[in-house]
Formats: C-alpha cells, structure tokens, sequence
C-alpha cells in the first residue's frame, strides 16, 4: 500500500479528476461525485481512507435501507461507491474491499400499447405551442430511442438537410434525423436555439419564427 495516507475528501476529489481526465461522461463523474460524498458526509469527511472496513460499507447500506430508501436506490449508492474504492485499491491508496452488490427486484415499467403510441404520433390540429413541442418530441424518441439527457442537447444548427442527419457533441455523434415531425420543427428554429425551447406568447400561443 501507499506509504502517503490520504483522507476520505482527499481520494474523492482525485478519484473524480481521474475521471474527468478519461473523458467519462458528465453525468457519471456527477454520480460518482453525488454517492461518494454523500457517503463522506456519514462517516466524516476526514476518515483516513486506510481505515474504511467493509463494515463501514455495510453498515452504511443498513443505514440508506432504514431510511427509507428503495433497494434499487440502495444498489445505485453501493455501485458508485464500489467503482470509487476499486479505483483506491488500485492505485494503492486503501486495501481492498470485497463489496458485493446487493440484490434487488427490477420494477417493470408499463409501456405504451401500440393504440396509445398511434394516439400519441397523430398530428396536431392546433397552434398550442406547448402540445407542438411535446408531439414532436414524442415523435423524436420513438423515431431515434435516444434518451432525454442527449435530447434535450439538440441544436439547430447541427442538423444537416443535405445529409439528413443529427451531429451531437453529447453524447453520440452523428444520427439519422429522417422523421419528419422534427425536421420541420428544427427547419423554423433559430440555428443556435436549442430546439425543445419554449417560444410563446402570454396567450399561449406560437409567435413567428425567426427566418
């Protein structure tokens, strides 16, 4: 082991500027950052790294549990926490802990039946702005299945008529942009406006686009 000793705070912040430094998406440097400090501020923040026990581990879990919180919610803590102690014992910094993953039952999600989608894909008749924004949104997930966190980073200026396709920066790359729902509504926006971004009057209504 690491003849240096570090404290909790310490081995968290170099943990997450390893990860910035691999490139790892910001949402999960977020998660990792979230669910380790969170654990720090349980046991203190200036716990010797070195003096971590899987019982701490362990003991933190039965506390999450009797708290309230769902098991799934509890695996979530645990797998962060787990990466972040792994990374540790790697660099020599801890010894290591063998943390298994608690199980849990996965909740099935209802989904949609194919009625319900057909009913949700109909073209509006009116001029809400809000129900316009939400069918063509509807009409870009089922079209892509991309998730919300790279949707709602959509710009106008990224989409390309020539081609007909999408180029992101977060997180993808380049997609096919074929429906026609959302290249339409990307077709009236201003190109640096992101594309789900409210544009209405008092009343509710659409107002002109820019040209």
């Amino acid at each position: 082991m690491n003849e240096k000793q570090y404290t909790l705070a310490q081995a968290i912040e170099i943990f997450v500027r390893h990860s910035e430094i691999k490139g790892l998406a910001k949402d999960t440097i977020k998660s990792y950052r979230l669910y380790t400090t969170k654990f720090a501020e349980w046991i203190g923040e200036e716990t010797p790294l070195s003096d971590i026990t899987i019982n701490d581990i362990e003991e933190y879990m039965e506390y999450k549990r009797l708290g309230g919180n769902k098991a799934v919610s509890v695996a979530t803590n645990v797998r962060n926490l787990r990466c972040f102690f792994n990374f540790c014992s790697k660099r020599k910094m801890m010894e290591h802990l063998e943390i298994t993953m608690p199980r849990y039952e996965k909740e099935l999600k209802e989904s949609y039946s194919d009625y319900e989608m057909a009913l949700l894909l109909v073209k509006l008749k009116g001029d809400s702005w809000t129900e316009y924004r939400n069918w063509a949104m509807v009409n870009y997930f089922f079209a892509t299945g991309q998730r919300l966190s790279t949707v709602i980073h959509i710009r106008v200026n990224k989409l390309y008529h020539d081609t007909g396709v999408l180029d992101f920066n977060y997180p993808i790359g380049i997609v096919p942009a074929s429906n026609a729902a959302v290249r339409q509504k990307l077709a009236e926006q201003s190109p640096q406006a992101g594309i789900w971004t409210s544009n209405f009057t008092g009343q509710g209504y659409l107002k002109p686009f820019a040209k």
